[in-house]
């Protein structure tokens, strides 16, 4: 069995906890830089989508939110309506006519 003198022990447990007391040290400022950078990073990206954002509504509307408002506007879904109303009277049409013909024996 190997014994190591009192003096080596206790300057090996010296080392031992100063060396972890220093490393601690070196590496939490090292740590935090890495957080706040990345908090930054956070912080920046969201301040710029809502620029971007605020930007948006602050702009004028583009031609495809008018083309929007106006396919939406009463005049436009009256004619839809209208257009509606003559398609399902032209499938009526051809229905009742297909029927009549068929009935007929008039393929």
């Amino acid at each position: 069995m190997f014994v190591l003198p009192r003096s080596t022990i206790s300057l090996v447990q010296h080392n031992a906890g100063t060396s972890f007391i220093t490393w601690r040290i070196a590496v939490l400022p090292i740590f935090l830089l890495v957080i706040f950078i990345l908090l930054y990073i956070l912080y920046a990206q969201s301040q710029y989508f809502l620029s971007r954002r605020q930007d948006h509504w602050n702009s004028s509307p583009d031609e495809e939110e008018l083309l929007l408002s106006e396919r939406f506007s009463d005049n436009v879904i009256h004619d839809d309506y209208e257009d509606l109303e003559r398609v399902q009277a032209f499938r009526q049409d051809l229905i009742q006519s297909t029927i009549v013909s068929a009935l007929a024996g008039n393929d």
